[in-house]
């Protein structure tokens, strides 16, 4: 088994795994996989094939209709269908299923819930206070500000208890825990004043 690097299809290797980016690109001579014959692979999988490979005006098509000769299966935990892009249209019906529900019902895969805290700034607004400034001594517009007018000081001033919070869900579990940065002081001295350890190889940002 080898890994496509280096703009080169090793022809030696019987499995080859490879980016789609690895192996075609917006000039012609990126395209690497028309180094070899439509018909060089026996199957071809396609990992989380509700994205690109789904939609019928993608780049990544290409690659497909290629090799479409070739047995392909497509993989996907979260399938699309919408009007642009359709995993059934180009795929099938599906072969085979394993839902979430029996995943977790094997053991394979952990219950979870999701706790969803409505902060009663984005609910209510916020409107500074006349004269009030920021830390960099700059003058903050005197309006309200809502889900629609964003003010990055409105993630200061979140009126909730995460301590409470963490304390209330968070017992003998595994939190994945989604806050805006500014709130990340507060989700640090809330797990410190709840006995909860932070696990710094997971406390990464997100976009």
């Amino acid at each position: 088994m080898a890994k496509v690097k280096h703009r080169k299809i090793d022809p030696a290797y019987e499995i080859h795994m490879a980016l789609y980016q690895a192996i075609t690109g917006p000039d012609e001579e990126d395209k690497i996989f028309k180094n070899v014959s439509p018909d060089f692979f026996d199957m071809v999988v396609i990992d989380e094939c509700h994205r690109g490979s789904a939609a019928d005006d993608s780049a990544w098509r290409e690659i497909l209709d290629y090799f479409s000769s070739t047995i392909q299966l497509g993989m996907t935990a979260t399938p699309k269908e919408t009007k642009y892009v359709s995993n059934l249209t180009y795929f099938g019906e599906p072969v085979y299923t394993y839902s979430l529900k029996q995943g977790i019902a094997d053991g394979f895969l952990a219950p979870y819930k999701v706790v969803r805290i409505d902060i009663d700034k984005d609910i209510h607004g916020w409107t500074p206070p006349p004269g009030m400034t920021d830390d960099l001594g700059q003058h903050i517009e005197n309006r309200t500000y809502n889900l629609d007018i964003k003010n990055p000081h409105v993630g200061e001033l979140v009126d909730h208890d995460p301590d409470k919070l963490l304390k209330t869900y968070a017992k003998q579990h595994k939190e994945i825990v989604g806050l805006r940065d500014q709130l990340k002081a507060i989700l640090a001295e809330a797990l410190s004043n709840g006995g909860l350890q932070k696990n710094d190889q997971f406390d990464h940002r997100t976009h």
